[in-house]
């Protein structure tokens, strides 16, 4: 995803600003975005450097498509479902488009199904 971002020195915006462009693919712009910034940027100072801000982030391309929201997942099982390769899970369904995922052991992160594992499926299309 290509995406820019409008940054100014901590505490004086009214004094410039400029834009930074970013090109980094199947990234959402605003996590890669305040990745670049607040991580990259502020947490590696020199001498010298001063902090940024963030004032605007702006999408240039979206390979995801337009309208880029992330999934209403409802659990779809009852119990937690015991066995399976990687141990213990539960099923997610896609209130809104329907993709199905899974989230292994507690409080894991839910991995999309196989057959949704493409960056389409990322977000939802609704």
């Amino acid at each position: 995803m290509k995406f820019r971002i409008l940054c100014c020195n901590a505490g004086e915006a009214d004094q410039g600003s400029w834009w930074e462009e970013f090109d980094k693919p199947g990234e959402d712009a605003h996590e890669a975005g305040y990745h670049a910034v607040y991580v990259s940027w502020n947490m590696n100072l020199r001498p010298g450097d001063k902090l940024r801000d963030i004032l605007a982030i702006e999408v240039l391309d979206s390979e995801l498509g337009d309208a880029l929201v992330d999934h209403q997942w409802r659990k779809s099982n009852l119990v937690t479902i015991r066995g399976g390769p990687y141990g213990s899970y539960d099923k997610y369904t896609c209130e809104v488009c329907g993709i199905t995922a899974k989230r292994y052991g507690i409080g894991g992160q839910l991995v999309r199904d196989t057959k949704y594992l493409y960056k389409n499926f990322r977000y939802c299309k609704s």
